[in-house]
């Protein structure tokens, strides 16, 4: 099945904000994945404590792209409450164009980190955020006390949310393919996002 991510609901609209979404059909899920989702229906409602943000990115041939997963962790455990991704816009001109150069899974990372961390910024000032990255670097740009003239816009961006990250916002890396529900989760996405371009 061949899906149009850019009709998507899960794909980013600039006129009218961010829209997470459910998991989308088709995605290969890994078996920690299933057993979370499954694990999550015996969880009480409550107000979370923490909001984890997974990110990840793919490539597959000459396109990339990139997810953000929204988990609520509340003191009964961690429930799934959304996702976002969208192809790696490498389009200078295009309106949605955030500083991406190639179709790398590096730029296809960062361009989640941008994502994640501005979701972040403009959340609840009373929540804590918890940005999941799986590749070091991503981690790396958002921390570094400066970076250079050769470092690419979308390297550029993260490092300056870096700079103005609020108290409620910390960065924590997950390892990639240890059977972290969420990053499995990610990860799946974001192979799809690119495999049906």
């Amino acid at each position: 099945v061949s899906r149009d991510w850019s009709s998507d609901v899960c794909s980013s609209d600039l006129e009218d904000g961010w829209t997470f979404c459910f998991i989308p059909e088709g995605v290969a899920l890994h078996k920690a994945t299933i057993e979370a989702l499954h694990q999550q229906k015996e969880i009480p409602f409550v107000t979370p404590v923490t909001h984890e943000l997974y990110i990840d990115g793919a490539t597959c041939g000459d396109v990339s792209a990139w997810t953000v997963v929204a988990v609520a962790v509340t003191e009964h455990g961690r429930v799934f409450q959304g996702c976002i991704g969208g192809l790696t816009d490498i389009d200078k001109a295009s309106p949605s164009w955030i500083g991406a150069e190639y179709h790398t899974n590096i730029d296809a990372e960062l361009s989640a980190m941008a994502v994640a961390t501005a979701f972040a910024f403009f959340g609840l000032v009373d929540r804590k955020f918890i940005i999941r990255p799986d590749l070091a670097l991503s981690e790396r740009f958002l921390q570094l006390e400066n970076t250079s003239r050769s470092e690419s816009t979308l390297a550029r961006l993260v490092h300056m949310f870096g700079q103005s990250k609020p108290s409620n916002v910390v960065v924590h890396e997950v390892r990639a393919h240890q059977g972290d529900p969420w990053n499995e989760l990610a990860d799946a996405i974001a192979k799809l996002i690119a495999k049906d371009r």
